[in-house]
This record gives structure tokens, C-alpha cells and sequence, in this order.
């Protein structure tokens, strides 16, 4: 019998998601929303001392096997559609490198 072989991009976006939550898992409450994929993959409902405050953030995620570290230590990636994303520093963005 020939069982579906997970490829492996699918692999790099349970890793993407797994690191994603661990590393964040302080700042809210995660809500997933794959099951429609345009862009967004995570809502995350802000917590602030203790309290649900209103505020989320919005998260694209991305993987890939090749990682290079910038002589500033920011960790970037190749071959991402810049027309999807937001400048850093935005009012509706938050750089997460520094959480990461």
C-alpha cells in the first residue's frame, strides 16, 4: 500500500510553528488560522501583566532550511515576497527578533 508522503515544505511549517509558540508562548493567547491560507497563520490576543488587553498581532509564518545571520545578528531568509510585508517599525507590525 502507498501511504501520502509528507514533503517536505509541510515539515518546515510544523517546525516554523512549533519554534513561533514556544518562543512567544508569554506573550498571549495563539489562535490558529491555517485553514484558509491567505497570509495570516496566527492571531495572537495580547496579554499585559496577567490581563487580556484588546490588543493582537497577526502573524505570517515562514520557514526554510537556510538561515543567514547578519553581521547586525538578525536572522533572514531568501525568497520571500517583500510585497506582503510590512515595513518593521509600522504601526501595524511588531519586530519580533528580539523576542525570537
Amino acid at each position: 500500500m502507498d501511504f501520502p508522503k509528507r514533503i517536505k515544505q509541510h515539515k518546515s511549517q510544523s517546525d516554523s510553528f512549533a519554534i513561533l509558540l514556544y518562543r512567544l508562548r508569554d506573550l498571549g493567547i495563539f489562535r490558529s488560522a491555517t485553514e484558509n491560507d491567505y497570509g495570516i497563520d496566527f492571531e495572537i490576543e495580547i496579554i499585559h501583566e496577567d490581563k487580556v488587553i484588546g490588543r493582537y498581532l497577526k502573524a505570517q509564518v515562514k520557514g526554510a532550511e537556510d538561515l543567514y545571520i547578519r553581521e547586525d545578528g538578525i536572522p533572514t531568509v531568501g525568497g520571500i515576497k517583500q510585497s506582503t510585508l510590512l515595513p518593521c517599525g509600522s504601526p501595524t507590525t511588531m519586530n519580533l527578533n528580539r523576542v525570537l
